[in-house]
């Protein structure tokens, strides 16, 4: 095969930062637990979710009817050729931190537990939707009745999209933070050309990627290591329809980017907002952060994210302040 792209693969994934801030964004506490478990390809894993509560809801006596209603957002993390290892304290301060008038769930996932193992290495990209489901299931049961939303990180906000097209009815709204509206080839391809090569160089990238999306979707050799994965990792990745998947849902969807992203080229949103604004896509919100890059995981965005939730999601009262 001819040499591949040198293509930066963080766009894939963001490694979560611990910040030394133990608030929660709204200023409130929140009870975090890790009572659940769930079980994937026979092995169980569990999750903490965290509740913020105002001052009603920390007196259990005293909670309000919403707080039983509100809805419940999945966070789902992306995933590329690095990974990032399960962290009992970073994924408590996460849920510590991001919850608002939601629950926030975090599941401890087969990619953290095998991170930097071969398992990792030969795991495939469309396996992780059989594994969010079954934590959906289980979040399902845990909390009836209560709306269940996909909150997705770049590649995570693909896996979003997927699950709620295969499983209408069980997901009542979706974020995509810093995730792709486009292909995978368009992401790079134009991740390329803001690296300001010259012609020349440029036709050879874009010929190579070109080759590796034809050897990896033939599926030929799918264990064959490329670019830290397999080439059914990535085989999937290119054939994964994105565009018309996101197109196809009729939930609500919030798109939070960042003006500075050069890993999923902000200039591509906007050219997205245009054309899902003339598909009459009136379900999509988008929301374009000014001096933010990929990681979106800041106050900022979750205060953008809360709002939205109170706003466009049903089965949650806002508190009183």
């Amino acid at each position: 095969m001819r040499q591949l792209l040198p293509v930066s693969l963080t766009i894939l994934s963001v490694a979560f930062a611990a910040a030394c801030d133990p608030k929660n964004m709204l200023g409130r506490p929140v009870v975090a637990t890790e009572s659940h478990v769930y079980t994937f390809q026979g092995d169980t894993y569990s999750y903490i979710e965290g509740t913020s509560l105002d001052d009603r809801e920390a007196d259990p006596l005293r909670r309000p009817n919403a707080y039983h209603t509100r809805p419940v957002a999945i966070f789902i993390e992306g995933d590329g050729s690095e990974c990032q290892a399960y962290g009992e304290k970073q994924w408590e301060h996460f849920v510590h931190r991001f919850a608002g008038d939601y629950v926030l769930v975090r599941a401890k996932t087969f990619v953290n537990v095998t991170c930097g193992t071969e398992r990792f290495e030969k795991f495939d990209f469309l396996t992780r939707l059989d594994e969010l489901d079954a934590i959906v299931k289980d979040v399902m049961t845990q909390h009836p009745g209560q709306p269940i939303i996909l909150l997705g990180q770049s590649a995570g906000a693909t896996l979003a999209a997927l699950y709620a097209d295969k499983h209408a009815g069980d997901v009542a709204a979706i974020v995509n933070l810093g995730g792709s509206l486009e292909t995978l080839d368009l992401v790079i391809k134009q991740a390329e050309r803001e690296r300001h090569l010259d012609n020349r160089s440029l036709r050879e990238n874009e010929e190579n990627l070109d080759a590796a999306i034809q050897e990896s979707t033939a599926g030929t050799s799918p264990d064959k290591a490329m670019w830290k994965r397999t080439e059914k990792f990535w085989g999937q990745m290119f054939s994964t329809k994105v565009h018309d998947v996101w197109l196809k849902l009729t939930i609500p969807v919030l798109v939070v980017h960042g003006q500075d992203d050069v890993d999923v080229p902000f200039e591509l949103m906007p050219r997205a907002k245009r054309e899902f604004k003339r598909a009459n896509k009136t379900n999509f919100t988008f929301e374009f952060e000014e001096g933010v890059g990929h990681d979106l995981l800041t106050n900022a965005t979750f205060h953008i994210v809360n709002d939205w939730v109170t706003k466009n999601v049903q089965g949650k009262e806002k508190p009183n302040p």
